[in-house]
């Protein structure tokens, strides 16, 4: 009985560790797809302000170009005072619009340079603006990987699943 003991002992040990490694693997991959989700939602949120500013810079061309024509207008028909006033507010659009297209700029440089990425894989260079690189390498390279970390723990006894992650109420009263 002697000898058995530290055999069972180790084998007790591991099990629990091998426990704890999978709550520990499935934290882990809440947090990642909790990330992966949070940056998805930036991602999104950061394109739909793009497009908004992109939409306001159009707007802003197509007034400077409406008052241009009425300032030509003006200074034709003698009118300086009525000139003089839309050159300013063509000078205040014309401000507001270098805004919005610096905004716009380093938006492009910086926020999507940071995100995009390029990487060699065997003999291929992959390039990936942000938005790709996040929903046609990242999303299913981990959804792959976290399968197949399923599928191996599985393979090798452990039952895991769903049901483990969050039981049933007919399952927690058992």
């Amino acid at each position: 009985m002697g000898d058995d003991e530290p055999i069972r002992a180790d084998k007790h040990l591991q099990e629990i560790i091998d426990r704890n490694a999978l709550v520990i693997l499935d934290q882990q991959m809440r947090d990642a797809t909790s990330a992966l989700e949070r940056a998805r939602r930036a991602l999104a949120l950061a394109i739909a302000q793009d497009g908004q500013e992109g939409r306001r810079l159009e707007a802003l061309n197509g007034q400077i170009t409406g008052l241009e024509v009425r300032v030509t207008d003006a200074l034709a028909a003698g009118s300086d005072g009525l000139a003089r006033e839309g050159a300013e507010a063509i000078a205040q659009l014309e401000a507001e619009r270098d805004a919005v297209q610096t905004a716009r700029a380093l938006f492009a440089s910086c926020g999507f340079a940071i995100i995009d990425s390029s990487f060699n894989v065997r003999d291929m260079k992959l390039e990936f603006t942000g938005r790709d690189y996040l929903l046609n390498f990242a999303l299913p390279n981990f959804f792959f990987h976290s399968t197949a970390a399923y599928a191996i723990l599985r393979s090798k006894g452990f039952d895991i699943g769903k049901r483990a992650a969050a039981p049933t109420a007919a399952g927690r009263g058992s």
